[in-house]
């Protein structure tokens, strides 16, 4: 007779349990996630203006009625711009994130099951990318590749996947040394059965918890790339654009890169804040 060991799940009671526990700050910081979602999705219908082509006479104009946050110094309605920015400020960090996620977390899970040469190799090759800072091995990568938001988020991504898999790499060596999957080896099931049907489920909170995180990271980054040329080139609607404004900041116009710079920072806390919020561990009553 075979003794199965499944791994523990969390019910639908806990998780409901859980979510009525979560205190104020992190409904602040879903509630700012949220908003940002939906200025992004519905910018054609919110944005009172286009976001770009607008008229040298109405440069730098103060707040109105008309324009609520007033204009750049190219005429451009800054409250559009913010709007229509938030699709690719948003769009870029899950990219970034999607694409370290499925680099490294089979990096991860082949350097944990796998050990020995196979883990040095890895981790060797990691080690190679991650002694350098993110935003230098983005920055080489955009000046090679050339400037755009795809060539941005390749960059971003490469930069991430280190970290990732280092990440998912400790949590999955952790894991495998756990009863239910020793039991499920023992009973000759493959290794990527474990790891699939097994392993990875029980990553799954530490995955999303690190991917919210960096979600917020990489938010930042490229906005920093395109701040110092490197992003989407201007007069493209996007928060890092609008914050390397220099035109509107030299005539004293700072609506628009402080909205922009107070977006990226709102945001980049609100993620940093809900990723570490998933990753607590479950509590007993």
């Amino acid at each position: 007779m075979s003794i199965i060991l499944e791994a523990p799940s969390n019910t639908g009671r806990t998780a409901t349990r859980r979510l009525r526990r979560l205190p104020p700050l992190t409904w602040a910081a879903i509630a700012v996630i949220a908003v940002a979602v939906l200025g992004a999705l519905f910018a054609p219908l919110l944005a009172p203006h286009s976001p770009t082509g607008g008229d040298i006479l109405d440069q730098s104009l103060p707040m109105s009625a008309s324009h609520p946050l007033g204009t750049d110094a190219a005429g451009n309605d800054i409250l559009s711009r913010l709007l229509h920015g938030a699709r690719p400020s948003l769009l870029g960090p899950l990219f970034v994130v999607l694409l370290s996620l499925l680099a490294g977390v089979p990096l991860a899970l082949a350097s944990a099951w796998k050990g020995g040469w196979v883990d040095r190799i890895i981790g060797r090759g990691l080690d190679l990318v991650f002694c350098f800072p993110s935003v230098l091995v983005a920055a080489l990568i955009v000046v090679v590749a050339g400037r755009g938001l795809t060539a941005a988020v390749a960059a971003i991504a490469i930069a991430y996947i280190p970290w990732t898999a280092r990440i998912t790499r400790t949590a999955a060596l952790r894991e495998r040394s756990k009863p239910y999957i020793v039991a499920c080896y023992v009973q000759g099931q493959s290794a990527l059965s474990i790891a699939l049907r097994h392993l990875l489920p029980n990553l799954a909170r530490m995955i999303i918890a690190q991917a919210t995180i960096s979600f917020g990271f990489a938010l930042v980054d490229l906005a920093m790339l395109s701040f110092v040329g490197l992003g989407i080139d201007p007069p493209a609607p996007d928060w890092g654009v609008m914050v390397g404004d220099t035109t509107s900041i030299v005539q004293g116009n700072y609506n628009g890169p402080l909205a922009a710079g107070m977006c990226i920072v709102l945001l980049g806390l609100a993620f940093t804040f809900l990723g570490n919020t998933i990753s607590d561990p479950d509590k007993e009553d």
